[in-house]
């Protein structure tokens, strides 16, 4: 049986939700990318999130995934990765079209349109000018509780090259079954 992955959207926006305040910490490149035996860091909320692992936390719970281990690509452990996984490795990714995004969809900036260097959850559709609410994991001003998970707004030519990686394409990519049509 196949569930539409629609409906978990309330539960990916709800798991953003009760993660606002928690730690914000700093991994290098590739620390989950490549090492299955490191898939927990970043994502665990008893120990901090990096903006990737807060995107994978909250899909991962919002879908029940109970073994990402087993059930999420390894290439599909970063923001790069994830957006490699929908686009391709090309560098003409189109920019985000404020009107398609829904919440549980992952926002993502890309620097140059070429290389993604943060990643977002979105938490509702596009107001009338266009702004997007998300939340995302950040050292913001860079000062204690600032270091944290915190909600944002994105305004149309706000930050940087944004990009959308929506919620069906990374299912699809990630090939979850129970989301897939037979």
């Amino acid at each position: 049986m196949n569930s539409s992955i629609d409906s978990f959207r309330p539960e990916i926006v709800e798991t953003a939700r009760s993660l606002l305040g928690k730690r914000f910490i700093a991994l290098p490149d590739g620390t989950i990318g490549n090492d299955p035996t490191k898939i927990t860091r970043g994502t665990d909320p008893r120990v901090g999130f990096d903006c990737s692992g807060l995107a994978l936390r909250c899909i991962w719970d919002g879908l029940s995934i109970t073994n990402p281990i087993a059930e999420w690509p390894i290439g599909m452990r970063t923001s790069q990765g994830m957006a490699d996984a929908i686009y391709g490795e090309r560098a003409d990714i189109p920019m985000l079209d404020p009107k398609m995004v829904l919440p549980g969809d992952l926002i993502a900036w890309m620097e140059s349109g070429i290389k993604v260097f943060h990643c977002a959850v979105a938490t509702g559709v596009a107001d009338s000018d266009g702004s997007i609410q998300y939340i995302h994991s950040t050292i913001g001003s860079g000062t204690g509780e600032n270091n944290s998970v915190q909600a944002d707004t994105l305004k149309p030519n706000g930050w940087s090259y944004p990009v959308h990686l929506p919620l069906g394409k990374l299912a699809c990519a990630a090939r979850l079954s129970k989301f897939l049509l037979n």
